[in-house]
């Protein structure tokens, strides 16, 4: 206190920056070092300029309930295709976190990755998941973690890595899909049955799967969460030059809004930004670009949410019959295009397919 009684504000110690101590402050230095402030910033609900690169996570109030969010958005961002929580955890600092990050990153592209890795093989049944445009399966820990019954083998997005550059068109992705597949299959007795399940864009990928896996004598579950498939000649949902700027622009003010033009500018125009949109863009050409050529035998299923009315699905469901033997039966579920496989609307997906992978059973009418 001061001589009249008040508090002395310059008496008191300089508060602690970041998680470190005011005179050890290091600026982030680099793009993932940068990228990865702005996540925690948003997380932690403070100023990434106020964190230092060795500050740790957890000493600046993180927890074990944001680690899955952490996981997910750095798998979002920065395509680590699955990086384990466990990575994570041990590198604390934002300078460890960062080169965690890149040192995963150098690990060649697989076209597969286990969303569950700790689960007893043969103990649970196994769904391959193919992701909308833009996520890879950091997007659905979420889904995994309500059905631990489950085992969730993503499809990688090819683009996600530089070592998928060989892959530069939409046959090869799903060949190379097909094969890693049918490496899982049994060497000896019935083939298993194979579970497809499609999220948006990825339903083209799911699609195309199905009919190349029934071609090498698979039987096939199709499961698609609010998608379309492309079957007219005219492209349905094609994405001009200018739209993509939207895109763009839209998603950095969604995730940056306290940020100016011009810094919105700069995060845009950092290189592991550009590859972020270059693998959406590129997902959803291919999509767009998809359409079925054969008849398919598998039993389908099309989840959806209240987001869009019921006439707008059945003019879809309509234009997918014709390459469907079976009947698409569908299934109500909650949230919005996005929300349903996020807390707390995934619960909701996580008992409809539940249901669904328990044996056949009747759904609500469209």
């Amino acid at each position: 206190l001061s001589a009249n009684g008040k508090t002395d504000r310059k008496a008191l110690p300089a508060v602690a920056l970041c998680g470190a101590e005011a005179g050890d402050f290091i600026a982030p230095a680099g793009d993932t070092e940068l990228l990865l402030a702005e996540i925690w910033a948003e997380l932690l609900g403070m100023a990434a300029t106020d964190i230092s690169a060795n500050a740790s996570f957890f000493a600046l109030g993180g927890h074990s309930l944001l680690v899955m969010k952490l996981v997910q958005q750095i798998d979002q961002v920065f395509r680590t295709r699955g990086i384990a929580i466990s990575t994570v955890v041990q590198a604390p600092t934002l300078a460890r976190m960062a080169a965690a990050i890149n040192s995963h990153n150098q690990l060649s592209w697989q076209p597969l990755t286990l969303l569950s890795p700790d689960a007893a093989p043969g103990c649970v049944t196994e769904v391959y998941l193919a992701p909308g445009a833009g996520m890879t399966s950091g997007g659905y820990l979420d889904l995994a973690a309500a059905m631990p019954q489950v085992q969730f083998i993503c499809l990688e997005p090819a683009g996600s890595h530089d070592s998928t550059s060989a892959i530069d068109d939409w046959e090869q992705l799903i060949s190379t899909y097909a094969e890693a597949v049918l490496a899982r299959q049994p060497a000896a007795g019935p083939r298993r049955l194979i579970h497809l399940l499609g999220h948006s864009s990825g339903g083209a990928v799911a699609f195309a799967l199905a009919a190349r896996l029934e071609s090498s004598g698979c039987n096939v579950r199709l499961i698609l969460c609010e998608c379309l498939i492309a079957t007219a000649a005219t492209p349905q949902f094609r994405i001009s030059a200018a739209q993509k700027t939207e895109l763009m622009q839209a998603y950095a003010r969604e995730l940056k809004p306290d940020a100016s033009t011009a810094q919105i500018h700069s995060w845009l125009e950092l290189p592991l930004t550009r590859q972020l949109f270059e693998v959406y863009f590129r997902q959803v050409d291919w999509a767009e670009s998809y359409r079925p050529a054969q008849v398919l035998n598998a039993s389908t299923y099309l989840l959806l949410t209240p987001e869009q009315p019921a006439s707008y699905w059945q003019v879809a469901i309509d234009a997918m019959q014709p390459y469907l033997r079976q009947p698409v039966q569908v299934i109500k579920t909650d949230g919005e295009h996005v929300s349903m496989i996020k807390s707390p609307h995934v619960r909701t997906l996580a008992a409809r397919l539940g249901a669904l992978l328990g044996g056949p059973t009747q759904h609500d009418a469209l």
